[in-house]
């Protein structure tokens, strides 16, 4: 009942809400792979886009997974227009790049996702990942064919959990969150966003839980940067989708040699964009190994 509150009360202003869907500045050609991953990115973070481009987009490539960098926008986008030329891999969209956007971000994202890559009969996914996570596709790619695994629908997979989380209120932390904005004192049970992958019905019946419907991008504006909250806690639930955790997903750097024979599929974080590419080399070449 106290999400079903939080979901009502935000939707109190939607009716004069611009109801045409987000316009977007930059777009990728239209995707074709089995799974998107989308990376959330600042417009003029170049340095952390090309590490990643350096590392394992070109993996990921091998295992026909799309990657997409999802930025806002700032009065000179010009740069971002011919890297998006050169590259081919860059969404932008027409709201004001900031932390604060995160949420508006990662609903950029799963709603081109939704009109642009969206495919009935075919088992496709959607990754959701931060510039600082370390990635390796072939272990992803060997643990969604796992018998348990294979062609899963309604499910969030990633660094999930079952327990209520504390509101930070604090406004001078970077987690600050207002009242207005979030009225509760504990957060619901969701997955972290560093990075977390949902199965490709997902999309829709999150973005169709909005109050005011699927193009209220306003709504999403309002969540503020809880798009973890937002997005896999608030809306999964109302929507009803399954999440699960998979432990080998968002270790922190300290923890990573446990898990790195059995499966290590993501990892955090690394400051781009020498930590990042020696350290996502340096694990590459030991999986190999395992």
């Amino acid at each position: 009942m106290e999400l079903h509150y939080v979901a009502l009360r935000s939707a109190q202003d939607t009716y004069f809400c611009n109801q045409t869907g987000l316009h977007y500045m930059v777009e990728p050609r239209k995707c074709d792979s089995y799974m998107v991953i989308f990376v959330k990115c600042t417009v003029d973070d170049f340095i952390s886009r090309n590490a990643i481009r350096k590392t394992w987009k070109m993996e990921a490539q091998k295992f026909n997974m799309r990657v997409i960098f999802v930025v806002g926008s700032t009065p000179k986008n010009t740069s971002i227009a011919l890297e998006s030329l050169k590259f081919d891999d860059i969404l932008q969209a027409d709201f004001i790049e900031s932390y604060r956007h995160l949420s508006l971000k990662t609903y950029a994202a799963l709603y081109w996702y939704d009109k642009n890559c969206r495919k009935e009969s075919v088992d496709s996914y959607v990754m959701l990942i931060d510039t600082d996570v370390l990635f390796f596709p072939n272990n992803l790619d060997l643990y969604l064919k796992n018998e348990e695994n294979f062609r899963v629908k309604n499910t969030i997979m990633g660094n999930c959990h079952d327990h209520l989380s504390g509101v930070w209120r604090d406004n001078s932390s970077k987690w600050f969150m207002s009242y207005d904005a979030w009225p509760l004192k504990s957060y619901p049970p969701h997955c972290q966003g560093n990075g977390y992958l949902m199965t490709d019905d997902c999309p829709r019946k999150l973005l169709s839980t909005i109050p005011g419907g699927i193009s209220n991008w306003r709504w999403a504006q309002k969540m503020d940067h809880l798009e973890d909250v937002t997005f896999t806690g608030l809306l999964a639930a109302l929507a009803q989708i399954e999440k699960k955790n998979v432990d080998t997903m968002l270790l922190f750097n300290d923890t990573i040699n446990s898990k790195l024979c059995n499966g290590l599929i993501t990892a955090h974080s690394f400051k781009p964009p020498e930590e990042y590419t020696s350290f996502w080399f340096k694990y590459w070449k030991l999986l190999e190994r395992c």
